[in-house]
């Protein structure tokens, strides 16, 4: 194999790679799986939020309310 050989076939190689991770980063599936993953991410600290706040809720001693 000579050197030219290797220059023909470096290019096109180069361009495909480049194309071929292209394609996946657009991949519409793999966005909505992605805003699916964080939308549980965010609905599953919401809940853990509002646990702890459920939890220092019933905690909380009543206060003696003046007015």
């Amino acid at each position: 194999m000579t050197i030219a050989e290797i220059e023909q076939w470096r290019e096109p190689a180069l361009a495909g790679t480049g194309s071929g991770l292209k394609a996946r980063t657009s991949d519409p599936l793999a966005a909505r799986l992605n805003d699916a993953v964080r939308r549980v991410g965010e609905l599953s600290m919401e809940n853990e939020i509002l646990r702890k706040e459920r939890l220092l809720q019933t905690r909380r001693p009543l206060t003696n309310w003046r007015s």
